[in-house]
């Protein structure tokens, strides 16, 4: 009886151990974790305050598990008080352990890699929508975008139209509508026209007279065509932005732009999956 006795004590006892011992870790763990959305938020407020007057504030998401529980994903978004949203910075847990960097060695990738590539996908992409409050009104005034339903990544292109490297990147694209649907990616173009008041007023008309057009088809092999030959004009009865008002959006654009590490340069180019086979960071919430 005493024997069992002891060994039910001692039974008792390791679980108590394991139960502190859990409870430690998961208390060290959320102080680590507080210390990095502390630090990051100091960080992107240094790197920021030269070019926005703005606040920034980061805070911890969900933890989701990744690979059936085999990795734990932290999640720290960060924006400013104005509205712009970083790209989400990702921690991985596993045993114990906290990485910046794991590979998911079933498909030969590093997860944190792939997961801050996807966050900055959705950040250009949320930047861009009309769910951005202050920029909605230039929404089809200052960028294109050029889909197909069925593309299996997606193309940001930040350019200027007398950017010779730009008309570069234009020609990689497929030339006509029906390539562009044969291929695999869908094309975000963003204007940045920093070669002055010529660049922004033709950015406008490009983008004036493709959205003119009532064709999907004709609105990309427009695009393509006024890139290539500035010999093409804005019809008449097609009206732009004043170009004052241009000018300020474009001032916003830029600081904005250097809060989410986009440099004042062209051309800009970023590739990126649609879908993956690592979890979209939408479904990481």
């Amino acid at each position: 009886m005493l024997k069992k006795s002891l060994i039910a004590a001692l039974i008792l006892g390791a679980s108590s151990l394991m139960a502190v011992d859990q409870v430690d870790r998961a208390s060290l763990t959320k102080s680590f974790i507080d210390g990095v959305t502390k630090e990051r938020a100091a960080m992107l407020q240094e790197r920021i305050k030269k070019e926005v007057n703005a606040k920034v504030s980061c805070s911890e998401g969900k933890p989701y598990n990744y690979k059936d529980g085999r990795l734990t994903i932290e999640k720290i978004n960060c924006e400013t008080d104005h509205g712009v949203v970083f790209p989400a910075h990702n921690l991985i847990l596993k045993d114990g352990l906290i990485m910046d960097k794991v590979f998911d060695m079933d498909n030969m990738l590093a997860v944190s890699d792939t997961l801050q590539l996807l966050s900055f996908r959705d950040t250009l992409y949320k930047y861009l929508s009309s769910d951005n409050k202050p920029m909605a009104k230039y929404e089809n005034k200052r960028e294109l975008f050029f889909g197909s339903g069925v593309h299996k990544n997606v193309t940001f292109i930040f350019m200027d139209p007398f950017c010779s490297h730009c008309v570069d990147e234009v020609k990689k694209m497929p030339q006509d509508y029906g390539q562009f649907l044969r291929g695999d990616t869908d094309y975000y173009i963003i204007f940045m026209p920093i070669f002055g008041e010529k660049s922004g007023i033709r950015s406008l008309d490009i983008v004036a007279t493709v959205n003119n057009q009532q064709d999907v088809g004709d609105q990309y092999e427009l695009f393509v065509k006024m890139m290539q030959d500035v010999t093409i004009q804005r019809p008449s009865n097609v009206s732009i932005l004043p170009t004052e008002e241009y000018v300020n959006m474009f001032k916003t654009d830029l600081m904005e732009w250097a809060v989410l590490g986009i440099k004042p340069e062209t051309p800009q180019v970023f590739k990126f999956p649609k879908k993956s086979t690592i979890p979209d960071i939408d479904n990481i919430q």
